[in-house]
């Protein structure tokens, strides 16, 4: 990789005329590229110096970070009021790739910041944009049409990825990064452009029909990229609220922490996913279709909705959408002190898991009293009396009670506190 620096990549501009699908009852938009292509790459690369021409005008914004598990958080200031993410990949040699996208809010010299994950401080990072234009002005509504990404075999041939419009007219953007050199490619109807660290980026702001460009590199190597399919005009309808017509796995601990995989349509720019009323604990949009979250802690057993909220709406539920909260059995992981007097009247800690609720605590057979649960995992009782001898110490949630082990062993002692647990003592099998 090179260091650092900021490159201007002239890219001819191109215009034509973008017509939306007669039944949003859109105007005729002529759309062309405006300037150049910036572009900066190096480690620790954050950053990226913009100048917006128009308000009105879309950026289109391209980061990778070349360390598995970092992604990008969040794209602020280039002259945007609010990026929104329109794909992520991570397919291609544990690079992160992502396009986010951005209507220009105020015009001129500005400096677009990436915000990724986890720090870049020793990671080579990269970023480009470009800047696109229509005759309709500030009355142009931008919005994604589709996205992808794609992963190549080593070849000195660059393929980006495939995508189809649902309309005609549209705008395909493309970036791929590549292990060796890259040079243009020849498909028809594409501009490309290179970049001084070997990668290549192409755009066709006339795509009416599936289409996925080539470019080459040498000596031959592997690539991978990301691309988006873009729509222009006025009076476009508007994009549809999201649905969700899946959720892997569709079950998981009271506790949380459950990584669920949540499928359906209409994902670019969630803002929320829910479980019932809890907000997941985290969440990440992977793409249109599919976003990934983490299943908050709920009190109790209960099957919940999952929800997609973007700025378009909330997802309906369904019974697609259902997950199911399975509550856990109390478990006791030790007892302090682990012996007492068989008057029995000392206080016993018991630690463990999923001790919250407890409604009882036994020692053997016997009760405890004064319960006291200090929270998930930890109680305190008063020993009853019992003994001399061992016993099991057992907590009963409304979840259930707690198998016994060795590490929930009591051992009650004479009168004159010598224990004589060797004498009696229990083999749990």
């Amino acid at each position: 990789m090179i260091a650092a620096a900021l490159v201007v990549i002239p890219i001819s501009i191109l215009a034509l005329s973008v017509v939306a699908p007669e039944s949003s009852g859109a105007a005729t938009a002529s759309i062309s590229a405006v300037g150049t292509l910036a572009f900066k790459a190096g480690t620790d690369t954050t950053s990226l110096a913009l100048s917006p021409q128009h308000v009105g005008d879309l950026l289109v914004l391209f980061a990778k970070a070349d360390a598995a598990g970092i992604t990008v958080s969040s794209v602020s200031g280039g002259g945007v009021s609010t990026w929104t993410r329109a794909v992520s990949y991570s397919g291609y040699a544990n690079h992160d790739l992502e396009i986010w996208t951005g209507t220009v809010s105020t015009a001129g010299a500005a400096t677009a910041t990436v915000t990724f994950s986890a720090s870049v401080a020793s990671t080579y990072t990269g970023l480009a944009s470009e800047e696109f234009s229509a005759t309709t002005g500030t009355n142009t509504q931008w919005s994604v049409d589709t996205s992808g990404g794609i992963s190549n075999t080593a070849s000195t041939s660059v393929t980006f990825p495939k995508l189809a419009p649902g309309g005609t007219g549209e705008l395909y953007f493309a970036y791929d990064a590549v292990a060796s050199t890259a040079s243009t490619g020849t498909t028809s109807g594409f501009t490309y452009a290179t970049t001084p660290d070997g990668d290549v980026a192409s755009y066709d702001v006339n795509v009416s029909a599936a289409v996925q460009p080539t470019a080459t590199q040498s000596p031959s190597g592997i690539s991978g990229g990301v691309a988006v399919l873009i729509v222009a005009g006025t009076g476009v309808t508007p994009p549809a609220p999201p649905t969700v017509t899946n959720v892997s796995p569709s079950s998981g601990s009271t506790a949380g922490g459950t990584s669920v995989t949540i499928t359906g349509t209409n994902f670019l720019g969630a803002t929320a996913v829910d479980f019932g009323s809890s907000a997941a604990a985290s969440f990440s949009v992977n793409s249109a279709t599919s976003l990934t979250a983490v299943a908050p802690a709920v009190s109790g057993a209960m099957t919940v909705d999952v929800t997609v909220t973007t700025p378009e709406g909330v997802s309906a539920t369904s019974s697609a959408d259902a997950f199911t909260y399975s509550a856990l059995a109390p478990a006791v992981t030790s007892i302090s002190p682990g012996t007492g007097a068989s008057t029995g009247g000392g206080t016993v800690t018991i630690t463990g898991t999923n001790l919250t609720g407890a409604t009882a605590v036994d020692f053997g057979a016997v009760a405890a009293t004064n319960i006291v649960v200090n929270g998930a995992s930890s109680v305190t009782v008063t020993a009853p009396a019992g003994g001399p001898g061992t016993v099991d110490v057992t907590v009963t949630t409304p979840n259930g009670t707690s198998a016994t082990t060795p590490a929930d062993e009591y051992v009650y002692t004479g009168s004159t506190g010598a224990s004589i647990s060797a004498e009696i003592g229990r083999a749990h099998v």
